[in-house]
């Protein structure tokens, strides 16, 4: 569910259960401008793609990723606003703007008007590029080309216009006062109550392509705008989005606006910027209508854990089996990652990590990546292969892993006794033996612990109390406190 659709995997995420909530919210009455609110990494974009793919004959979504509007100045965020608007509505319709004689000429030209409004009048701008037979685009020199550049969109279709303009100039070749009259008297016709032509076409042009559903304007990854640009970004699109119309209470007259971000993050973002004592509340209820959508998909996430587990895929024939749904690998990733997105911190897992595995080849996957004696030693290499892979899917980093490992601990010892059931005893045996250096025999004490040594041709361990787990996961903290995962000295892997 990436806040850009970094699911790119063979699971199905299955939170169409989640759509009749947010379609009860977003259908409310006088419910124009909508916050739709997540933890980073939640799966917000994944949602929002796959409502509105569910809602197609109800809804016509602009979806649009603002992050690279920070760089700019105030007065230039909303200039590129409307062009990311034109852009995409070209996508959608790439003849919504063509059209014969002036009717048609008319909307195409107050597009090429706008980009050099500033330095012409209407009349001045026509006339001249009616006189010459040069780009269209490099007649009007205006700055906001090189704005438009920045958005990283691809403007193929809007240098069609180009086109446009040399076949409008063909036709109307040394008619030029007849045609910069006509062309003002439509213009006149327009309700517009400022100089900004270009989104009054917008408007008009969003109404034509809507076709009796409601038109959506999707802002989304608040989340990646540097903490430092938030507020200047917000406080504009407040100011332009809220109209105070009842006929047209959004910008370009949208029905709805969808934000999309983490209302806590912002809000500590706030309170650190303004501080504790600032209404944070009153500068955010200017953002949503109603109220705060508040996006969870945990038990989501949870259901699906060994789904994604399970298209991990390995580089090595030799390690095939262990990702099986009853593999050792399999097993010792599920565990943790489960108890990971379950988490009630900010430090928790979230999808996009936790999909991670699934689109990359994870190193301690890879062919040949582990030492060469590992059939005999095969169980201890798939506990140091699973805590490696572990470790690449929570970002490469150690420590964040072992802070993680610290708050699943605590969880499963308030929950003693409730743990999941998996080979704990087998992976306990190992790692304290590795630990202490010696094999376990009878009955031995590791730290408050009381362990015992089962028979049987596998072996395994047992601890008093309904331990296990907890056991297992102070065992897995001091093995790689320790480094034993790493198998120093050994070729190969680890290295």
């Amino acid at each position: 569910m990436n806040d850009q659709q970094d699911q790119e995997t063979n699971v199905k995420i299955p939170i169409d259960g989640l759509f009749a909530q947010f379609r009860d919210h977003l259908s409310s009455k006088n419910n124009g401008r909508v916050f739709f609110s997540g933890k980073f990494g939640i799966g917000k974009t994944y949602f929002l793609n796959e409502f509105f793919k569910n809602n197609l004959e109800k809804y016509e979504v602009f979806h649009l990723f603002p992050i690279n509007y920070q760089i700019n100045n105030n007065e230039d965020v909303i200039e590129l606003l409307k062009y990311d608007i034109l852009i995409e509505l070209l996508k959608k319709d790439s003849a919504i703007f063509q059209g014969k004689g002036i009717n048609g000429a008319k909307d195409w030209l107050t597009v090429l008007y706008s980009f050099c409004k500033e330095r012409c009048s209407i009349k001045s701008f026509l006339k001249r590029i009616l006189s010459y037979g040069e780009s269209a685009l490099e007649l009007t020199g205006d700055p906001a080309m090189s704005l438009i550049s920045k958005l990283g969109r691809p403007l193929s279709d809007l240098l069609k216009f180009d086109e446009e303009f040399q076949n409008f100039q063909k036709e109307y070749k040394g008619r030029e006062r007849m045609i910069v009259e006509e062309y003002m008297k439509k213009i006149g016709e327009w309700n517009v109550s400022e100089t900004d032509y270009l989104s009054a076409l917008l408007n008009k042009k969003i109404k034509e392509q809507k076709r009796g559903k409601e038109s959506i304007l999707v802002l989304d990854d608040l989340d990646r705008i540097d903490p430092e640009h938030i507020f200047r970004i917000l406080n504009i699109f407040s100011v332009h989005f809220n109209l105070g119309n009842e006929e047209l209470p959004n910008k370009f007259g949208f029905d709805k606006i969808i934000l999309v971000g983490d209302q806590n993050n912002i809000e500590n973002v706030f309170y650190h910027k303004y501080g504790n004592y600032t209404d944070f509340d009153g500068y955010f209820d200017k953002f949503f209508s109603i109220e705060v959508f508040n996006f969870n998909s945990d038990k989501v996430i949870d259901d699906v854990v060994d789904s994604i587990v399970g298209t991990i895929k390995s580089g090595d024939k030799n390690l095939s089996g262990a990702l099986e749904p009853s593999g050792y690998i399999r097993l010792f990733l599920v565990e943790i990652l489960k108890r990971a997105v379950n988490l009630e911190t900010k430090e928790k897992l979230n999808l996009r990590e936790l999909l991670r595995g699934t689109q990359f080849q994870l190193p301690a996957l890879k062919n040949g990546s582990y030492y060469n004696d590992f059939f005999s030693e095969k169980f201890g290499q798939l506990v140091d292969i699973s805590i490696k892979s572990l470790i690449s899917i929570f970002g490469g980093s150690k420590s964040r892993f072992l802070r993680i490992l610290l708050q699943v601990k605590d969880v499963v010892t308030l929950g003693r006794g409730k743990e999941r059931r998996i080979p704990y005893e087998h992976y306990c045996e190992y790692m304290l033996e590795n630990l202490s250096g010696k094999k376990i025999e009878g009955n031995q004490k590791w730290n408050d612990y009381e362990i015992q040594k089962e028979s049987g041709d596998q072996g395994s361990v047992s601890v008093n109390g309904d331990r296990a787990g907890e056991l297992f996961y102070d065992l897995l903290i001091r093995y790689i406190k320790d480094g034993k995962y790493k198998r120093e000295g050994r070729l190969g892997y680890g290295r």
